[in-house]
């Protein structure tokens, strides 16, 4: 069973992703800066504290922050098996950082090394492979670009995902849009 502090980390965890979603980054700040402040040094080197840095580091990309974001995105985790799938979030968001930056081809290779010895989960696979589209787009390769989100779009709406197919699908019409495919 989770202990009510582990909860309230993860309704204050999925509260501050929503805000982020929203496209408040603002209050997702706020809402991730308040959990780091109630960890504390006592649950500073923890999985859960590396959840809300890297979300921390999400929003400050989303806001065009890199300086600030960028640290947290070098920092090396801790090795345990644990932190795997936070490693692949890390790698996730430097290339995001990268595509914010410019450089395309440089995230385009962070992304394919990205995986490392675990797998990601679906949803970080997700949100890789639409990035991934996202770049192809930029680059001219369309066919690249369509194969990655359209098979996001299939596989993010069998699985009841609305919010990543949503997220695909707006990627394809914004490539058709620009190739005067609409």
């Amino acid at each position: 069973a989770c202990s009510a502090s582990e909860s309230g980390l993860d309704r204050a965890f999925e509260e501050a992703e929503a805000a982020l979603r929203r496209g408040q980054l603002q209050n997702a700040l706020v809402l991730v800066d308040e959990a780091l402040d109630a960890q504390a040094s006592s649950a500073a080197g923890s999985a859960v504290a590396w959840r809300f840095r890297l979300l921390r580091a999400e929003i400050l990309i989303a806001r065009a922050e890199l300086q600030e974001a960028l640290p947290l995105l070098t920092a090396a985790l801790p090795s345990e098996s644990t932190f795997d799938q936070l490693r692949v979030r890390q790698k996730y968001l430097s290339a995001k950082a990268q595509v914010v930056q410019g450089s395309l081809e440089k995230a385009r290779a962070t992304l394919a090394e990205g995986t490392g010895p675990a797998p990601p989960s679906p949803a970080l696979a997700w949100e890789m492979a639409i990035l991934q589209g996202q770049i192809e787009l930029r680059l001219g390769r369309w066919i690249e670009a369509e194969t990655a989100l359209n098979a996001v779009a299939a596989e993010a709406g069998r699985a009841g995902d609305r919010y990543r197919q949503a997220l695909a699908m707006n990627n394809l019409g914004m490539g058709r849009l620009v190739r005067g495919r609409f």
